[in-house]
C-alpha cells in the first residue's frame, strides 16, 4: 500500500473535490487519491451486478476517486501514532507547514475551527488497492476517521470484507486500538458462520468465498487484536484446509490476492495452521478429538 503524504497550502486553490464533513469544527483537510487496479474493477463489477428480481442498484466503481476530510488535526495525533509522528513534530515538514498555515489564521484573526474549508491546511495522502485488493476502499477510510472522532460508521451493510478493509486501514494508519473498541462495544457485528461444501474424498471443504471470509476472520482478529474471535477461526482452517496448502494451487492467482490470502506477521507459518491440516486429516481420531486437539 503506497505511503505518499504530503502538507500544501490550500489558499491558491479555488476548486478542488468534494469535502466529506467528519466533525463541522475539523481544523486540517485529508485530501485523499484512492486508486483501483484494473482487475480489481472488474471483480468488483462482476460481484456486484444485479440480480434477476432484486431491485438493488449495483455500486459504480472508478479507478480513481478524490476526496476531501474534514477532521481534528489533534484527535488524529491522539488516536493514531501515524498522524501524531507524521504532523505532530515541527521537525518534518508536513508538521512545520500546518503550523505555519495556522499562523496565518491566526493573523488574519481566523479560528481554523470556525475557518472555510478553502482555507484550511490540506494533507495529501495516496492510498492503493496493494493490500486489500477491494474497490470503494473510501467508504471504510470514512468510517475510520468517524471512529477516530467517536462517530459512528455509516456503511451498511457490514460485511467481513468490510471489517477487513477497515482492519487493514487501522493497521496502515496505527490506530488499531480505538478501532478493536469500537467494533467490541458499539458496532457488535455478528460474524457469519463458515459454511462447507461436502468433497468427494475428504468430507466437509470450504469454497473459495467462505475460506475468503475465513481468512478475513483471522485477519481481523490478528490486526484489531480480537484474541477470543482467533482460535475458532484458525481451528476451522486447520479442519477444512485452504486451497492455498493443495498442489494445485495457482500462484499467480495468490500474487493477486488481498492480505488475507498471504497472512501478515508469519502467521501463515508460526501458527500450526498448515502444518496441522495434513496430519489432522489423516489421523485416526473423530472429529471431536479432533477439535479438541486443533485447539491446544
Amino acid at each position: 500500500m503506497s505511503d505518499s503524504t504530503s502538507v500544501t497550502d490550500n489558499s491558491s486553490v479555488t476548486a478542488g473535490p468534494d469535502v466529506v464533513q467528519i466533525v463541522p469544527d475539523g481544523n486540517v483537510l485529508l485530501d485523499v487519491t484512492f486508486e483501483t487496479s484494473r482487475a480489481v474493477l472488474r471483480a468488483a463489477r462482476r460481484a456486484s451486478k444485479s440480480r434477476p428480481g432484486l431491485q438493488v442498484v449495483p455500486p459504480t466503481f472508478k479507478p480513481k476517486v478524490r476526496l476531501r476530510y474534514r477532521v481534528r488535526l489533534e484527535v488524529l495525533k491522539q488516536n493514531s501514532k501515524y498522524f501524531n509522528n507524521l504532523l505532530g513534530d515541527l521537525r518534518f515538514s508536513e508538521g512545520k507547514s500546518i503550523a505555519d498555515a495556522f499562523a496565518r489564521l491566526a493573523l488574519r484573526h481566523v479560528n481554523p475551527s470556525e475557518a472555510e474549508a478553502k482555507d484550511l491546511p490540506v494533507v495529501q495522502i495516496h492510498e492503493d488497492d496493494e493490500a486489500t485488493k477491494t474497490a470503494g476502499q473510501e467508504a471504510a477510510f470514512e468510517d475510520l476517521l468517524r471512529i477516530l472522532h467517536a462517530k459512528d460508521v455509516t456503511t451498511k451493510p457490514v460485511t467481513m470484507q468490510y471489517l477487513a478493509t477497515l482492519a487493514i486501514l487501522a493497521d496502515r494508519f496505527d490506530c488499531a486500538l480505538p478501532v478493536s473498541k469500537y467494533l467490541i462495544h458499539s458496532l457488535k457485528y455478528r460474524w457469519p458462520a463458515t459454511q462447507t461444501r461436502l468433497s468427494r474424498d475428504d468430507g466437509p471443504a470450504l469454497t473459495r468465498a467462505a475460506e475468503e471470509a475465513l481468512r478475513q476472520k483471522i485477519l481481523v482478529s490478528w490486526l484489531l487484536d480480537q484474541p477470543l474471535k482467533m482460535p475458532a477461526a484458525t481451528r476451522e482452517l486447520i479442519m477444512y484446509g485452504s486451497r492455498k496448502w493443495s498442489a494445485l494451487h495457482d500462484d499467480e492467482e495468490a500474487a493477486d490476492g488481498a492480505m488475507w490470502w498471504d497472512l501478515p506477521d508469519g502467521l501463515e507459518l508460526s501458527t500450526p495452521v498448515h502444518r496441522e491440516h495434513h496430519r489432522i486429516r489423516s489421523a485416526p481420531f473423530p472429529p471431536a478429538v479432533l477439535v479438541s486437539c486443533a485447539a491446544v
